[in-house]
């Protein structure tokens, strides 16, 4: 992809910036680039959008939250505060090298509904959305800063991280999976060894988690193609 391609405010109205060759490739969305790398690359201060990976939440070189519900340069966090974020940047990249990228998607589109019902459960209300809240300087109008605002999505990143790459795990969904019940209980128990609960669920929300993680473990493995390698022991 052509400069021109990768960044539209580079665009003219000759058609030949039109061409297939400029289509943006599935796994690439506009969005704001990082505000420090435009500063350092052209030695301007103007924002500049351009065609990023949706993979990318984070700018690794400058510490800034670049991702999700970002709408503004303003918006993008500086996430010095919180390098466990950074982190789970740089793991997710790892989980893609050694899973390969058709069963981190998979598990990334499946684990969405799991991981917003946590959310909403109060799961990730930790010290480091208080840390971001504390550093937003913007927020659009169009924006519900309790729902939809940059440093939520960001505070609960390496969480989602974390999950992925539990339900990445072939042998633990498999024992998710397992008739064994004693099986079943071990897995779950390390379900709640990485995501220790703030109090005890309870009621239909105790079995709303049991049924939900063990339909996401099917719903990856419907996910991914038939005939695989395996994914670990």
């Amino acid at each position: 992809m052509t400069l021109a391609g990768a960044i539209p405010d580079l665009r003219t109205d000759d058609a030949s910036l039109t061409t297939e060759i400029h289509i943006p490739a599935p796994d690439r969305t506009l969005r704001w680039a990082c505000r420090r790398c435009v500063v350092t690359r052209t030695r301007s201060t103007l924002p500049a959008q351009v065609w990023a990976s949706i993979h990318n939440e984070v700018c690794i070189r400058h510490n800034l939250w670049i991702g999700k519900n970002v709408l503004a340069p303003e918006q993008q966090l500086d996430l010095s505060r919180t390098p466990d974020v950074i982190r789970a940047q740089r793991h997710y990249w790892r989980l893609r090298q050694r899973y390969g990228p058709t069963l981190i998607d998979a598990c990334y589109v499946a684990t969405g509904k799991l991981w917003s019902g946590l959310a909403h459960r109060h799961y990730r209300l930790t010290h480091r959305a208080e840390l971001l809240n504390d550093l937003v300087v913007v927020k659009a109008p169009t924006v519900e800063p309790d729902k939809k605002a940059p440093w939520l999505e960001a505070a609960g990143y390496p969480e989602h991280i974390t999950l992925i790459s539990l339900f990445a795990s072939g042998h633990w969904r498999r024992s998710v999976l397992s008739d064994d019940l004693l099986v079943v209980t071990r897995a779950i128990a390390e379900f709640h060894r990485r995501f220790p609960l703030q109090a005890p669920l309870r009621g239909t929300s105790r079995t709303w988690l049991s049924t939900t993680i063990e339909a996401t473990a099917r719903k990856v493995e419907t996910l991914l193609p038939a005939t695989r390698p395996a994914e670990d022991p």
